[in-house]
């Protein structure tokens, strides 16, 4: 798959590094990182099963040459490759929390040696061109790379991925583990979840990188003694990263493009006997799901969260300028000072037109409301708070709130733990996206009080379904948004 036309060629580059000589004393030699790119390379290349054209991977290298092999592997890419970059070694944080992947020449007593940092990675992957980008990490503080490359968003055709090992948020893995086939652990599960036919879930044909996440998962979680664990799989859509062997012995071709870059409103991925749903992207107005009840649906949600983009239409009307940044601060009746206070003037940052507006007082959420209802016809309001939880619970009993985050639902404080665009995670059962965690909700109590539902980024898992009184009408606080009912 190099050069057909309308083809997506899959590219690996793999890096290990072992032996740490400049670090003899902090940086302990490694049993399994020259093995596992081995592996990894055989594994995304077999001649069956695999997808990937795989250079030769790098080991012990130093940090420049490692920095120069992978600006090159993401910068000369084309826009419809789909590039894998998986590293294996020792990962460090220096003081000021930054995350680096150790080379053979890095120091990790001072600031000044060599290293390849979480920045430059998250740079080269941000600005490389290729469709769809997957980072593997297999080494010690993963956790703190992922956040850094999601932002640029799937919703814009820059899909970044990451899957990494961690035995928990920022910890360390074993160092010197190896398995009897002298991998690490983690690669171990990887490998043999790439080989794995019995993975293809929805019997597609390949084995996905959700496939891979969901077994890696279930492998730590079956071995409470297991030595490292899996930090999410991070992304929306569907990326095969192997072929399965389907039941009449054969396997599929190769696939076609992932996805269509930068896609107006992309109602799914195919790929050759098989489509997969993808997120849906906001429009300019709230669209608004039924919540299923018995008999007739009770009341509507709108399927996600009230964007900046969507925000910015309610300012841009002469009839709401009371409601813009510096009118509104000015008037406390109508807003705080921290209202909207991200925004200069009635621009919001670069970057953030998908992402859920923050910063608004459930005065605001309200006009907005009321505004939004008029132009589409019906009369929208905020939720009211068990509205809300009802629509969250979607017909469930039990522990639904642990049910979404292992579906990988939920945007909190031990996934991107940053603010992610509306839709980007999975959807609930009934459609309606990011009921739980990115950014609390603006609800209304029984008596009519606003409050916040939800949860947002940074929220742990057990607050994720606490209801926070609103200290007024006019709180603003950067991590609530809303969303409209009707």
């Amino acid at each position: 798959m190099t050069g057909e036309p309308g083809s997506t060629a899959f590219k690996a580059l793999a890096v290990g590094n072992a032996h740490f000589p400049a670090d003899p004393h902090r940086l302990t030699t490694l049993n399994g990182p020259l093995n596992d790119v081995d592996a990894v390379c055989a594994a995304l290349s077999d001649a069956e099963t695999g997808l990937f054209r795989c250079q030769p991977p790098l080991k012990d290298a130093t940090a420049r040459a490692m920095l120069d092999t992978i600006e090159e592997f993401f910068t000369a890419a084309d826009r419809d490759d789909c590039l894998l970059f998986y590293y294996s070694g020792h990962g460090r944080t220096d003081v000021g929390g930054n995350f680096y992947l150790c080379a053979g020449d890095t120091d990790t007593a001072s600031l000044t040696t060599p290293r390849v940092t979480g920045a430059d990675l998250r740079a080269l992957v941000h600005h490389s061109p290729a469709l769809l980008k997957v980072v593997i990490l297999d080494c010690c503080y993963a956790t703190h790379f992922k956040g850094g490359v999601w932002p640029p968003g799937y919703f814009r055709g820059e899909g970044s991925f990451v899957l990494a090992a961690t035995r928990g948020p920022g910890d360390p893995l074993v160092p010197d583990a190896a398995t009897p086939d002298g991998l690490s652990p983690f690669t171990e599960a990887f490998v043999e979840a790439l080989r794995r036919d019995d993975l293809d879930a929805d019997d597609d044909g390949y084995v996905t990188a959700a496939d891979v996440s969901a077994y890696i998962t279930a492998r730590a979680r079956s071995s409470p003694a297991a030595p490292f664990a899996l930090d999410r799989w991070l992304g929306t859509g569907i990326v095969p990263l192997a072929r399965a062997r389907r039941p009449d012995g054969t396997r599929p071709a190769r696939p076609a493009p992932v996805a269509p870059r930068r896609p107006a409103s992309p109602p799914a991925v195919e790929l050759p006997g098989a489509t997969f749903p993808v997120a849906v992207r906001p429009g300019p107005w709230p669209e608004l799901l039924p919540v299923p009840a018995d008999g007739p649906p009770a009341f509507h949600l709108s399927r996600h969260l009230v964007t900046h983009a969507q925000f910015r239409h309610f300012l841009l009307d002469p009839a709401n300028a009371a409601w813009r940044p510096r009118a509104a601060r000015r008037q406390r009746r109508l807003a705080d000072p921290d209202y909207l206070r991200h925004w200069d003037g009635l621009t919001y940052p670069p970057g953030w037109e998908h992402r859920p507006v923050v910063g608004v007082s459930a005065s605001a959420a309200a006009a907005y409301a009321t505004w939004a209802g008029q132009r589409l016809g019906r009369p929208l309001r905020l939720p009211r708070a068990d509205e809300w939880e009802r629509a969250a619970a979607a017909g469930r009993c039990g522990d639904w709130v642990a049910e979404d985050i292992a579906a990988g639902r939920v945007n909190f404080r031990h996934t991107l733990a940053e603010p992610s665009e509306v839709g980007e995670f999975e959807a609930g059962p009934d459609g309606l996206a990011d009921l739980l965690g990115n950014a609390w909700e603006i609800c209304l109590d029984a008596a009519g009080l606003p409050v916040l539902r939800g949860g947002a980024f940074d929220t742990p898992a057990g607050r994720l379904l606490e209801e926070r009184p609103l200290a007024s009408r006019t709180e603003c606080r950067s991590d609530a948004g809303f969303r409209c009912a009707c």
